[in-house]
Protein backbone atom coordinates (compact mmCIF):
# COMPACT_ATOMS: atom_id res chain seq x y z
CA UNK A 1 0.00 0.00 0.00
CA UNK A 2 3.21 2.28 0.71
CA UNK A 3 4.75 1.76 -2.15
CA UNK A 4 1.30 2.26 -4.13
CA UNK A 5 1.02 5.55 -2.46
CA UNK A 6 4.78 6.54 -3.04
CA UNK A 7 3.63 5.95 -6.76
CA UNK A 8 1.05 7.73 -6.68
CA UNK A 9 2.81 10.73 -5.33
CA UNK A 10 5.40 10.50 -8.17
CA UNK A 11 2.87 9.97 -10.84
CA UNK A 12 0.69 13.20 -9.18
CA UNK A 13 4.07 15.31 -9.24
CA UNK A 14 4.43 13.75 -12.90
CA UNK A 15 1.06 14.60 -14.15
CA UNK A 16 1.75 18.45 -12.40
CA UNK A 17 5.45 18.62 -13.95
CA UNK A 18 3.28 17.38 -17.84
CA UNK A 19 0.70 20.03 -16.65
CA UNK A 20 2.94 23.10 -16.11
CA UNK A 21 4.81 22.20 -19.16
CA UNK A 22 1.55 21.77 -21.27
CA UNK A 23 0.47 25.13 -19.75
CA UNK A 24 3.79 26.63 -20.63
CA UNK A 25 3.73 25.58 -24.53
CA UNK A 26 -0.02 26.34 -24.89
CA UNK A 27 1.33 30.10 -23.94
CA UNK A 28 4.32 30.14 -26.18
CA UNK A 29 1.78 28.53 -29.03
CA UNK A 30 -0.28 31.68 -27.86
CA UNK A 31 2.03 33.72 -28.27
CA UNK A 32 3.28 32.54 -31.34
CA UNK A 33 -0.05 32.78 -32.78
CA UNK A 34 -0.24 36.60 -31.97
CA UNK A 35 3.15 36.97 -33.69
CA UNK A 36 1.87 35.31 -36.90
CA UNK A 37 -1.06 37.27 -36.47
CA UNK A 38 1.15 40.42 -36.53
CA UNK A 39 3.52 39.34 -39.48
CA UNK A 40 0.72 38.48 -41.59
CA UNK A 41 -1.26 41.94 -41.00
CA UNK A 42 2.38 43.80 -41.61
CA UNK A 43 3.42 41.72 -44.99
CA UNK A 44 -0.45 42.80 -46.41
CA UNK A 45 0.19 46.38 -45.04
CA UNK A 46 3.66 46.68 -46.71
CA UNK A 47 1.58 44.52 -50.11
CA UNK A 48 -0.76 47.22 -49.96
CA UNK A 49 1.90 49.90 -50.10
CA UNK A 50 3.72 48.32 -52.22
CA UNK A 51 0.89 47.74 -54.71
CA UNK A 52 0.14 51.79 -54.49
CA UNK A 53 3.54 52.46 -55.25
CA UNK A 54 3.79 50.58 -57.79
CA UNK A 55 0.11 52.11 -59.42
CA UNK A 56 2.45 55.74 -58.72
CA UNK A 57 5.39 54.53 -60.60
CA UNK A 58 3.15 53.84 -63.51
CA UNK A 59 1.66 56.84 -63.55
CA UNK A 60 4.86 58.57 -63.08
CA UNK A 61 6.06 56.52 -65.57
CA UNK A 62 3.34 57.47 -68.24
CA UNK A 63 3.47 61.01 -67.54
CA UNK A 64 7.45 61.04 -68.62
CA UNK A 65 6.77 59.24 -71.28
CA UNK A 66 4.03 61.95 -71.99
CA UNK A 67 6.74 64.50 -71.50
CA UNK A 68 9.26 62.93 -74.26
CA UNK A 69 6.41 62.55 -76.19
CA UNK A 70 5.62 66.64 -76.03
CA UNK A 71 9.23 67.33 -76.08
CA UNK A 72 9.89 65.15 -79.45
CA UNK A 73 7.08 67.36 -81.00
CA UNK A 74 8.70 70.60 -79.35
CA UNK A 75 11.80 69.49 -80.89
CA UNK A 76 10.16 68.72 -84.35
CA UNK A 77 8.15 72.18 -84.22
CA UNK A 78 11.84 73.80 -83.60
CA UNK A 79 13.43 72.03 -86.50
CA UNK A 80 10.12 73.43 -88.84
CA UNK A 81 10.83 76.99 -87.41
CA UNK A 82 14.16 77.12 -88.14
CA UNK A 83 14.14 75.26 -91.53
CA UNK A 84 11.67 78.10 -92.38
CA UNK A 85 13.12 81.04 -91.10
CA UNK A 86 16.24 79.60 -93.11
CA UNK A 87 14.00 80.61 -96.11
CA UNK A 88 12.67 83.41 -94.96
CA UNK A 89 16.25 84.71 -94.28
CA UNK A 90 17.22 83.46 -97.95
CA UNK A 91 14.11 84.99 -100.03
CA UNK A 92 14.86 88.57 -97.53
CA UNK A 93 18.64 87.99 -98.86
CA UNK A 94 17.72 87.34 -102.80
CA UNK A 95 15.07 90.53 -102.34
CA UNK A 96 17.50 92.47 -101.39
CA UNK A 97 20.28 91.54 -103.50
CA UNK A 98 16.98 92.80 -106.03
CA UNK A 99 16.53 95.72 -104.63
CA UNK A 100 20.43 96.69 -105.08
CA UNK A 101 20.47 95.66 -108.74
CA UNK A 102 17.45 97.75 -109.42
CA UNK A 103 18.99 100.75 -107.38
CA UNK A 104 21.68 100.44 -109.67
CA UNK A 105 20.23 100.36 -112.59
CA UNK A 106 17.81 103.24 -111.80
CA UNK A 107 20.91 105.31 -110.97
CA UNK A 108 22.60 104.21 -114.56
CA UNK A 109 19.48 105.34 -116.15
CA UNK A 110 19.18 108.40 -114.14
CA UNK A 111 22.38 109.63 -115.18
Amino acid sequence: VEQLGQEGREKSLEISSLTDKLRGLTADKTSLERRVAAMTQAEEESRRQSERLMSEIDGLSRSLQASKDDVSKLEETKHELLLRCEGLERQVEDRNAQLERRGREVEQLGQ
